[in-house]
């Protein structure tokens, strides 16, 4: 069995170095190019390098995921600023009319990606579909 360098990264991720020291089979090989060559690789402890820093693959992954994180982030202040709108303007309504009851047109352009809870509103029937079982 050859002896080969290991890096152990902080992710706890390792990677194989080059080749520290050859066993007898692999120098065998290398002199004469006669036989099999030595497919068994280890990692001896002092040949073990331990680094400080993540992985290639780790800081990868830990930066698409802080896009992610931003991204998520954005819709929610978006989100968080549309309904901080809709109550004042629904403050606003309350204050001008004394019967307290709201009613507004609103266009298909204007529910475009809202998400409506199917059992709190109430839909009427539409003169179009009253025949249809």
């Amino acid at each position: 069995m050859c002896v080969f360098k290991r890096f152990v990264f902080k992710c706890n991720h390792n990677s194989w170095g080059k080749e520290a020291r050859p066993c007898q089979k692999q120098r065998d090989f290398r002199a004469s190019g006669k036989g099999d060559q030595c497919i068994e690789s280890i990692a001896h402890p002092l040949h073990t390098i331990t680094l400080p820093q993540k992985c290639d693959y780790c800081v990868q992954v830990e930066a698409e995921r802080t896009k992610q994180k931003q991204h998520q982030d954005e819709i929610i202040l978006k989100i968080r600023d549309t309904l901080a709108g809709a109550k004042a303007q629904l403050k606003k309504w309350e204050n001008n009319e004394p019967s307290k009851e709201l009613t507004t047109t609103v266009s298909k352009a204007d529910l475009k990606g809202v998400i409506i809870d199917n059992n709190d509103v109430e839909i009427e029937k539409d003169e179009a579909w009253d025949g249809v079982a």
